[in-house]
């Protein structure tokens, strides 16, 4: 009987210490995919974990050299989902509203996909001002900023067309990963993403095109 009761104890423990990890797990899950009704910043979604050019110009849809000419009014999108308390327990179900952005932007030049005059691409993030029941919220995107018109980038994108939420009948696209968005500023480029030590972006917009040509040019 004490070898059974040694073993129901072990077994009881090890299902509890998964329990638990499985708590922390949605918590986490959570707290990536809906947003904080306070104003901040915050993590995108991305389709990709690709940061180098090499892996982006593999993985993109489309590269282009783009002008910004309109970034249109945020957008919110609610969704019902599990309510947590402090402890990480379900406690019911509540609404999370994530805001996104569209922007409307002029393609200068296409290094790869089809090729389009304008593109719309959406970003995680924006304004939403309080109606409706609502709060007013303003998120952040670290690593994507919502576009200013008038800006130039660079940008590594994946086409989300037909996406039954966001561009049902609509042509849409989004940067693949938080690394997939580039600046330009006269001769130089930069992005948002905190990269390893053991990697240097490219930092000049003639050091970035010969990169993406180079690994078009591998394929």
């Amino acid at each position: 009987m004490t070898l059974i009761k040694k073993l129901l104890t072990v077994v009881g423990a090890t299902i509890l210490t998964l329990f638990c990890i499985w708590v922390g797990l949605v918590v986490l899950l959570r707290a990536l995919m809906f947003s904080n009704p306070n104003p901040g910043s915050g993590m995108g979604l991305w389709v990709s974990r690709a940061f180098t050019v090499e892996e982006q110009v593999a993985e993109a849809d489309l590269i282009v050299h783009v002008k910004v000419e309109k970034v249109h009014e945020t957008r919110k999108l609610k969704q019902v989902a599990p309510r947590y308390t402090k402890d990480g327990k379900i406690d019911g179900q509540g609404v999370d509203i994530m805001p996104f952005t569209d922007s409307k932007v002029l393609v200068l030049k296409t290094y790869k996909g089809s090729t389009y005059k304008h593109v719309t691409i959406m970003q995680t993030g924006g304004m939403l001002p309080a109606k409706d029941g609502d709060p007013k919220m303003n998120l952040v995107t670290r690593s994507d900023p919502i576009y200013v018109e008038g800006s130039e980038h660079i940008l590594f994108l994946t086409d989300i067309s037909g996406d039954a939420i966001h561009s049902k009948g609509r042509t849409l696209y989004r940067t693949i990963s938080p690394a997939s968005r580039y600046d330009i500023q006269g001769e130089e480029v930069f992005n948002y993403f905190e990269y390893p030590e053991s990697v240097s972006p490219p930092k000049t917009l003639d050091n970035l095109l010969n990169q993406i040509e180079k690994a078009l040019n591998s394929k």
